[in-house]
């Protein structure tokens, strides 16, 4: 339903066992609609605009931070996050998707350092995308994590390429894939 809350479900049986509820109003009033569980005390929410939110198992916000620098870019980008691009928690840092509608030349990755709340934008659309106007869903990038090896594995909706980065040195490798709806 839409009345701020997190189902969670028993997984063998499909029947919900906690719902945890969020306050619209008052000192832990959050409007993040987007989130990552990292641990049951640790629950990020984006409000995909200005700020992330660091709640506990009692919906209280123990931190907020701000996802957008305008500062760094001209026109400041806020996450996307949805369930095609999540949000990545690893040592400290959260990854996601930088978005601004309409824009293909800005940065489309952000890492926020959750001990500085420092946001740094990296990575970009593919060359084609600044050439024309992607909207219609063709802006979307597609982001997994592969937490073994480190690395960001993503593609976009009009590319024929998958590519992946390692978020230590932010080295990337760019392979292509193409597949058709008839593969069977």
């Amino acid at each position: 339903g839409n009345d701020k809350s997190i189902e969670f479900f028993d997984l063998q049986n499909g029947e919900v066992y906690r719902k945890q509820f969020f306050d619209r109003k008052g000192p832990n009033a959050m409007y993040g609609s987007a989130y990552l569980i990292h641990n049951k005390d640790s629950i990020f929410f984006t409000d995909g605009v200005q700020f992330t939110y660091l709640v506990n198992e009692a919906s209280e916000v123990l931190e907020k931070y701000r996802v957008e620098d305008a500062s760094k870019l001209k026109h400041s980008p806020g996450p996307r996050v949805w369930t095609g691009s999540p949000m990545t928690f690893d040592q400290g840092n959260l990854y996601f998707q930088a978005y601004i509608g309409g824009i293909f030349d800005q940065p489309i990755m952000a890492k926020l350092d959750l001990a500085t709340n420092e946001i740094d934008y990296f990575s970009g659309y593919p060359d084609f995308y600044k050439e024309s106007y992607w909207r219609g869903g063709f802006e979307q990038m597609y982001l997994t994590y592969n937490e073994k090896e480190r690395l960001l594995v993503y593609s976009f909706v009009a590319d024929h390429n998958v590519r992946v980065m390692s978020i230590d040195d932010r080295s990337e490798v760019e392979n292509f894939y193409a597949s058709c709806s008839d593969y069977g």
